[in-house]
């Protein structure tokens, strides 16, 4: 959903929020119509009570207005605390409402923009704030109306007792006013500007308490040296930031010394009509109350408001392009769960692909078949492209060129979600979660949560839960405070656990054993190659010895497939492969 202007999310805000919105406006807007009234109080209590001094009644006759002014406070009291729990409540809906939105929209987005970093840190302040951002806006366009109506209100008030005091008081509140607005946009554009600064200086102060890097810190003794660059960065902004208050100090002098001529003057020009008994003594008090309050009203809020409005529209420019992003493939007939099929074929042929950002293909005529029940093996050398080739079978990305077959289908003619339902993947950079083991394992397959399974996976994979605390509910990470950290080799274990328990028709295995010393990656390989055997599967490595039990070989180079065949046709070939293989063994024959 996207949003053009004010009014559709101040709408949104009032259609989520339901009751809790409108009974924060009528607080609103009652404060709003208040303020002319109150003047009016204290003009008959003060009043009143000058008449009973003056012509001696009794004491009861300034009751009616005394109570209406305790009226008024009481109003006031009770107001406030109604306020702040309305908005709490427009707060909760619409943040889970924005929340709910945001995610959904990311859940479809398409993959690349995940990896561009401008796009990434978009998605990051977007999803930050939205809900927050949408609630303040609202609060403030309401802030906005109020402060109006308490300005006209008094306006009005002031018409009654002389047109020359009311056309005064507004051509002074115009400059304070304009002022004001000034001071709004000269703040917002300077956070603006320097936006990309700040969060760098908020990166280099995140990297002190993260805990995967206070190790290394300590290790090569660098706190000193990101300290410096701290410190610098700190500096420059700080400079930058008092240049830019003392051009908003400047503003505010001037505001200040204009609100003083408008306070003083107002006042001396209604002690004249008071002084000849043209207005009451009550409405000077009352008028004063008056337009001290709205002064603090255009110089102080209306400044932030204006402030805010700026900012706000700024970030409803970065919500709008967030919701147009490009979104994953969609088609009627798209499926939701794995396929009902053991026995999977992918063939890639002629499948040519190259980044947005780079001027040459990464995969140029790459064309192989794994056949059912194959495993196959993917080696190159870093950068030949064996990552972009399982975005593309994955559905990641689709080709510039070329076909992707599965099980004779081409991959055009799926949805996302159909496409990466055949799979189940591990990969070298694995995800840890801070879930239980049981849930770190059936994450890959909600629909059948079955624990005896997720015991046998982990058996299979030499994972002794039953030395942990509290076996397989055991909490993985210390983020939360009530779990433990298992080892590398562990959570990479976990990961392979968690494809295996997806019971995908295909796997694919990212450097599977990176984390695991040489004796576990050859028990983990003898331990799931029965599992293996009744798959289709692709494993990437750069551990050539793992390909040996592999039934077909590919070598990628430069973004095709060079060479193709069985350890023993590969070896005998001695290019590529053989030359790789042997100079990796050669580190153990030495």
């Amino acid at each position: 959903m996207e949003y053009k202007n004010t009014a559709t999310i101040c709408l949104s805000i009032i259609k989520g929020g339901k009751a809790a919105s409108v009974v924060f406006l009528l607080c609103k807007f009652l404060m709003g119509l208040l303020l002319p009234f109150t003047a009016y109080a204290y003009q008959r209590l003060i009043d009143d009570i000058i008449g009973v001094y003056s012509s001696q009644s009794g004491i009861g006759f300034f009751i009616p207005s005394l109570l209406c002014v305790v009226g008024i406070y009481f109003f006031q009291a009770v107001e406030e605390p109604i306020e702040n729990y309305a908005a709490f409540l427009i707060r909760q809906r619409i943040n889970y409402s924005f929340d709910k939105r945001i995610t959904n929209k990311l859940k479809d987005t398409e993959y690349a923009y995940f990896e561009n970093s401008e796009d990434l840190d978009l998605i990051n302040r977007v999803q930050d704030s939205s809900g927050n951002n949408a609630v303040d806006l609202f609060i403030n366009v309401i802030n906005f109306l109020s402060g109006i109506i308490k300005i006209i209100g008094v306006f009005l008030l002031l018409i009654t007792y002389s047109y020359i005091i009311a056309v005064i008081v507004i051509v002074i509140a115009i400059p304070i006013f304009w002022i004001s607005s000034k001071y709004g946009n000269l703040v917002h554009d300077w956070y603006r500007k320097n936006s990309k600064s700040r969060r760098f200086l908020g990166y280099l102060s995140s990297l002190f308490t993260d805990k995967n890097t206070s190790f290394e810190i300590k290790e090569y003794d660098f706190f000193h040296y990101l300290k410096s660059k701290w410190k610098i960065q700190f500096e420059d902004l700080r400079k930058k930031d008092f240049r830019v208050q003392m051009k908003a100090w400047k503003n505010t002098v001037i505001s200040s010394f204009l609100l003083n001529i408008f306070e003083y003057a107002t006042y001396a020009i209604m002690l004249i009509p008071t002084i000849s008994n043209t207005i009451t003594i009550g409405a000077f008090v009352g008028l004063s109350k008056a337009i001290a309050s709205i002064e603090g009203l255009i110089l102080w809020n209306f400044s932030a408001i204006f402030s805010f409005f700026s900012r706000n529209k700024e970030y409803w420019k970065e919500y709008n392009t967030l919701m147009n992003f490009d979104e994953v493939k969609k088609l009627p007939n798209a499926k939701n769960q794995n396929p009902n099929t053991d026995r999977i074929s992918i063939e890639f042929n002629d499948v040519y692909f190259r980044y947005a950002n780079m001027d040459h293909d990464v995969l140029a005529g790459v064309t192989f078949k794994i056949n059912p029940n194959e495993l196959c093996g993917l080696v190159g050398i870093n950068g030949a492209g064996k990552s972009t080739l399982t975005k593309l079978l994955l559905g990641l990305y689709r080709p510039d060129r070329g076909d992707i077959y599965i099980n004779g289908k081409n991959t055009k003619e799926m949805s996302f979600d159909e496409q990466v339902s055949y799979f189940g993947v591990t990969y070298q950079d694995f995800v840890k979660y801070n879930l239980s083991v049981k849930d770190n394992i059936a994450i890959a397959n909600q629909l059948e949560n079955n624990e005896n399974k997720i015991k046998s996976c982990l058996n299979d994979l030499a994972f002794d839960y039953s030395k942990l605390p509290n076996q397989s509910e055991t909490i993985v990470g210390r983020l939360f405070g009530n779990g433990i950290d298992i080892s590398g080799g562990e959570s990479q274990k976990l990961a392979i656990a968690r494809m295996l328990y997806s019971n995908a028709p295909f796997y694919i295995m990212d450097e599977p054993t990176a984390s695991l010393d040489p004796i576990s990656e050859v028990q983990l390989y003898k331990q799931i190659e029965s599992v293996l055997s009744q798959k289709t599967a692709l494993l990437i490595t750069h551990r050539l010895g793992a390909t040996i039990f592999c039934s077909k070989i590919l070598v990628l180079s430069e973004g095709k497939i060079v060479e193709a065949g069985t350890f023993n046709e590969l070896m005998e070939r001695g290019g590529i492969y053989a030359q790789m293989y042997n100079e990796q063994r050669q580190w153990y024959n030495q």
